[in-house]
């Protein structure tokens, strides 16, 4: 590369803002999952007012690509200046996403085997994996073999290791060629998409551009890159995916009430935007008390995202028992699935989660960094 067409210097990818961003994507996701019992309560100002807005509450995983996109792109960055490189940056991501997991997927059983006990409910009602479902899910390539999912959410993770590998692809050049591997997998992946009918649900080609969204914030911010028109041409990409599926803007809302995948890719250009727009903004903004309490789910959002269905379920098992969800019950209900998820998520980060994180990111001298310090590191 020229030094001209290089951009210096290249500025801090420190945002603090990603975190209260991850807190209002779980918040999002477990209102919608906490929520849904109540859509068919009949009540005009749940089903005609909250429920319209609650029931989108799953884009809160676009969010989440999104942000992933921006740290992940960090963590490779910051993976070129250790020998290596390929086998640092994939040891941490593992680390970091799997232990949890596993974790989750224990609770999963055991509170499943409960439910069998207590509940008297068929054995395969509450699992109806087969082995081969089950083993997907330890490895957590359900996604791409087709397989069901332990737990709703698992779907989402699958992509998101899919991520890591495309990502850490790029180190086995020694970084030197981060920009051109991007280029060439964007490609490959729309003309793959678009060009082909092969099933290709849960894998990462279908969100790439979702992942891709996160990452050209991190270039305009950061400037870290060799030609100016990185962000442009990975921007070209995005827009492009979303052009290619205009056909589908016939029907804008699927059966099930969620938006179409082209709008979901629009959500995330909005993300885009407005992580780019509030960036100057960002110290006035996490000062806020209440936006700090954001940051405090998102310390924790993997450990709720992991563990809020299982355990709010069995929240919800236990009031239709005793007293019923019928009317406007299911409401307190919701809340106290909320309030319980959040208290257990609390407990499982600090005994499941927090021990798995970068080592680095946690000493007594050092101030406490940002959860998406502690994943790029």
């Amino acid at each position: 590369m020229t030094g001209s067409a290089r951009v210096e210097p290249a500025r801090s990818a420190r945002y603090e803002l990603l975190d209260p961003l991850r807190g209002l994507a779980i918040l999002a996701v477990m209102l919608l999952h906490f929520c849904e019992r109540g859509r068919h309560s009949g009540d005009s100002v749940i089903h005609g007012t909250l429920w319209p807005v609650i029931q989108h509450g799953y884009l809160g995983v676009q969010l989440f690509f999104v942000i992933s996109g921006y740290c992940i792109t960090a963590a490779v960055y910051s993976a070129m200046k250790r020998s290596h490189s390929f086998r640092y940056f994939m040891t941490r991501r593992l680390r970091r996403i799997f232990p949890p997991y596993w974790a989750s997927m224990l609770l999963v059983i055991v509170l499943g085997l409960a439910t069998i006990a207590v509940l008297k409910t068929p054995t395969e009602t509450v699992f109806p994996l087969s082995p081969f479902d089950w083993l997907c899910n330890v490895f957590l390539v359900q996604g791409p073999l087709h397989a069901k999912d332990a737990n709703l959410v698992y779907w989402s993770l699958s992509i998101e290791i899919q991520f890591y590998l495309v990502m850490s692809l790029s180190l086995l050049w020694s970084g030197k060629l981060v920009e051109v591997w991007l280029f060439a997998v964007s490609a490959a992946f729309l003309a793959v998409d678009h060009l082909t009918t092969w099933p290709l649900w849960g894998t990462v080609i279908v969100y790439w551009s979702e992942f891709l969204c996160g990452i050209i914030v991190y270039y305009w911010l950061t400037g870290r890159m060799a030609w100016r028109w990185t962000p442009a041409v990975l921007l070209g990409f995005v827009v492009l995916d979303i052009a290619l599926q205009a056909p589908q803007y016939q029907v804008m809302m699927q059966p099930n009430g969620r938006v179409i995948q082209p709008v979901k890719l629009i959500f995330c250009l909005g993300c885009m935007l407005a992580m780019l727009g509030l960036r100057r903004y960002d110290d006035a903004i996490c000062a806020r008390r209440s936006v700090k309490l954001l940051a405090w789910f998102g310390l924790i959002s993997y450990s709720l995202y992991l563990c809020h269905v299982p355990v709010g379920t069995r929240v919800f098992n236990l009031a239709d028992r005793v007293t019923g969800l019928g009317g406007l019950k299911w409401l307190p209900c919701a809340i106290a699935a909320m309030v319980v998820s959040t208290a257990f998520g609390w407990v499982f980060f600090r005994v499941f989660e927090k021990p798995w994180l970068n080592p680095s990111a946690s000493t007594a001298s050092a101030p406490a960094k940002t959860l998406q310090e502690r994943i790029a590191t």
